[in-house]
């Protein structure tokens, strides 16, 4: 295998959400754009930023 390809990570359908054509589609421009791949996976269709969402804490 060569090393140009571009490998990435994506999380969607959280929730029970689809994963639609459309977002198959923005992920893969989004490939096409890329300049090198990425360890950070990319969040798709959230409404929020999910690395800011707080952990729900217990105290017992």
């Amino acid at each position: 295998m060569g090393g140009d390809r571009i490998i990435k990570d994506y999380i969607g359908g959280l929730g029970g959400r689809d994963v639609n054509p459309a977002t198959i589609k923005r992920m893969y421009q989004d490939i096409q754009q890329a300049e090198a791949a990425s360890d950070v996976p990319v969040w798709i269709d959230t409404k929020e930023n999910p690395m800011e969402i707080r952990e729900v804490l217990r105290y017992v």
